[in-house]
């Protein structure tokens, strides 16, 4: 191998794992909102049976923050489940993996 094409590997290896990383850091975050929407669930049931003591201690405007985090939360959820979503998140995955075997065919040259 000649030292152009080492340098392009690593380009697109460089690339590769750029994209990879962008891709799991997207899934996280959607791990995340399904875990907070799950609490906030819970939340909302607890400071709906116990209403007068939620508001006590966290006052109107605090709760009112809580709730708009917590249907932020629900929000995401949704739209994690939804098919465009699921489609779209395997059609970046396609891509990676297109990416990667292009990477494996020009090492393997």
């Amino acid at each position: 191998m000649c030292e152009i094409d080492k340098k392009e590997i690593q380009d697109l290896e460089n690339e590769y794992e750029e994209e990879l990383a962008k891709y799991y850091k997207e899934k996280k975050h959607f791990y995340y909102a399904k875990i907070g929407s799950l609490l906030g669930i819970v939340f909302i049931a607890l400071s709906g049976m116990f209403n007068d003591e939620f508001y006590r201690l966290f006052g109107t405007f605090f709760m009112s923050i809580i709730y708009g985090i917590v249907g932020m939360c629900i929000l995401f959820t949704i739209m994690s489940m939804l098919p465009g979503f699921k489609e779209d998140e395997k059609f970046k995955w396609d891509i990676l993996e297109k990416q990667r075997k292009k990477i494996d065919k020009i090492k393997k040259e």
